[in-house]
């Protein structure tokens, strides 16, 4: 093989290496924060959503709680008030609002803010997985 190819796939490699393990450090100190959120809150009413890629100095997950009654009731409100006025930015807002009540992890506003910047899909997704916590699930009984 080319030293030179041998040399580019060694440094890659090592590199690499050295994400994973950062990576794996951040994950255990995740795995913490979940397993004290999971006894604060109920097994079932937090979900975890992990982030796509790894990007130093962020968390490999978030992790968000059900919406009590209220909260989701003035979500509900504000979206058929945003659909009534045809306002995407409003239903937006909704949105965003339900997400940033329910997130729990990372706690801190200045760590939300930073993966705001690096993942900013993030509030539409915990709102998704926000609504499902609380909806029912149709299922199929089977034959037999």
């Amino acid at each position: 093989m080319d030293p030179k190819v041998e040399e580019i796939e060694a440094r890659r490699a090592a590199r690499k290496a050295g994400h994973a393990a950062a990576r794996e450090e951040q994950y255990a100190i995740d795995l913490e924060a979940l397993d004290a959120l999971e006894v604060e809150h109920g097994d079932d009413s937090v979900a975890r959503l992990d982030v796509e890629r790894y990007v130093k100095g962020h968390p490999t997950f978030v992790v968000l709680r059900a919406p009590r009654h209220d909260e989701y009731k003035r979500f509900c409100d504000l979206v058929a008030r945003a659909s009534d006025k045809g306002s995407t930015d409003a239903r937006r807002d909704a949105q965003d609002m339900l997400a940033h009540s329910v997130w729990v992890y990372p706690k801190e506003s200045d760590a939300r803010k930073a993966m705001l910047k690096d993942f900013p899909g993030i509030l539409l997704s915990i709102v998704l997985r926000a609504v499902k916590l609380v909806e029912a699930q149709a299922t199929t009984e089977g034959k037999g």
